[in-house]
């Protein structure tokens, strides 16, 4: 059995999927992120983790984890940027709860969600390059909940 690499004029579809249990854990009350990145339709990355400290809410949760997956999903683009694969610019991450989008985006909830340690706040910065865009999943449709 081998494994062949071929160079290609396409480009690979990268998209990634974030999602998080909140206060799961019944003793510590911290909530789990799981995050998925495919490539072409397939899995490179499945991570489940249990997150540093509680959240104060739902959208925190599902916010620390979405900044996990944009962590991911930034190595993953490092790591096929080296390798000279083509991929879009943007990469699409796919996350329901619509707070987390909002706080990512930072349509105005900054202010209401000034509780959420600083260090997750870098997928701003990535949003505005354009590296990333977060869009809404319908949680019917969300394939790692």
């Amino acid at each position: 059995m081998r494994i062949n690499y071929t160079d290609s004029d396409k480009k690979l579809c990268v998209c990634a999927y974030s999602d998080a249990d909140s206060a799961n854990n019944k003793e510590s009350r911290r909530s789990v992120s799981g995050i998925m990145v495919m490539i072409n339709g397939a899995p490179v990355i499945f991570k489940s983790k249990i997150q540093q400290s509680v959240a104060h809410s739902t959208a925190e949760a599902e916010y620390i984890a979405l900044s996990l997956c944009v962590q991911e999903v930034l190595w993953l683009k490092s790591l096929l940027c080296e390798l000279k694969a083509k991929i879009s610019q943007q990469i699409k991450i796919f996350e329901y709860n619509q707070s987390a989008i909002a706080i990512a985006k930072n349509d105005g909830y900054q202010s209401r969600a000034n509780y959420i340690d600083i260090h997750y706040h870098f997928i701003h910065d990535h949003i505005k390059d354009g590296k990333i865009v977060i869009e809404y999943i319908d949680s019917k449709n969300q394939p790692i909940s």
